[in-house]
């Protein structure tokens, strides 16, 4: 349970970041490849922890314990890295996006798609579209109303035009939603922790307990063991004694 939903977060994260992957760095996948790597490790390490409970196997336990260990590390790290990139995650964007917008002619898809799914325009505001065409005419996609998968066509801009448009920058809108998730993967990665810390103290209590029961069987074998071995020793002892005290009887009647 605890690796799917590790996966899960990692992949719909990542999913995510691929729709705005012009505007993202490539050390922003980081995080998310951690926590989907630790989610495929934990359902291999769970054999372990199962296998070793049925067997009764303290070595097998010890490394469930180990491979928890070496997990909990991959998701502080995930934590780490997803808090550090929200230190400078404003101005990064920012500047990935006026490049971006720069370099590209009056339409753009990418832009189309970032203006349409997070209602905005524009990389700072509808000003930079107007601009860049020098016109009071905005993309459609500025447009409230726009439809990216239909690619509907929709006039609205500064003028006589009865279609609103969005006025929210679309840095700040993406800046938003990658430290919204960014924020998500650290909450999910400090309570999956959180449970690996429980699993780690539990394991070695497991581990402990086993040792202890194999410990007082060894002894117990050994005692029961020391028990057969002094009853033959006594009855080797008394039939001895027993067969020492015939031959002198024998013997004084012999003499007799």
């Amino acid at each position: 349970m605890v690796g799917f939903l590790l996966i899960s977060i990692g992949t719909v994260i990542k999913t995510l970041y691929i729709d705005f992957d012009d505007f993202l760095n490539s050390n922003y996948y980081s995080p998310s490849d951690l926590i989907i790597f630790a989610g495929f490790v934990i359902f291999f390490v769970a054999f372990f922890g199962c296998w070793g409970a049925m067997k009764q196997s303290t070595q097998l336990i010890n490394m469930y314990a180990l491979c928890l260990v070496v997990i909990l590390t991959l998701e502080v790290l995930a934590a780490l890295s997803a808090i550090s990139m929200r230190g400078n995650l404003s101005k990064t964007i920012t500047s990935n996006m006026n490049d971006v917008f720069k370099n590209m002619g009056n339409d753009s898809d990418e832009f189309d798609f970032v203006q349409s799914q997070l209602c905005c325009c524009g990389v700072q505001g509808p000003e930079d579209w107007m601009i860049k065409t020098n016109s009071n005419i905005l993309p459609s996609s500025c447009c409230v109303g726009y439809d990216y998968f239909r690619k509907t066509s929709i006039l609205c801009g500064n003028g006589n035009f009865t279609t609103t448009y969005y006025v929210e920058s679309c840095a700040d809108q993406v800046v938003e939603l990658v430290s919204e998730t960014a924020y998500l993967l650290t909450s999910g990665a400090i309570c999956v922790a959180f449970v690996q810390v429980i699993g780690i103290i539990f394991a070695r209590l497991l581990s402990n307990t086993i040792r202890k029961i194999k410990v007082e069987r060894l002894v117990e074998a050994e005692l029961r063991r020391q028990q057969i071995y002094s009853q033959i020793i006594l009855g080797a002892t008394m039939n001895g004694e027993g067969r020492e005290k015939v031959k002198v009887h024998n013997t004084a009647a012999t003499e007799a």
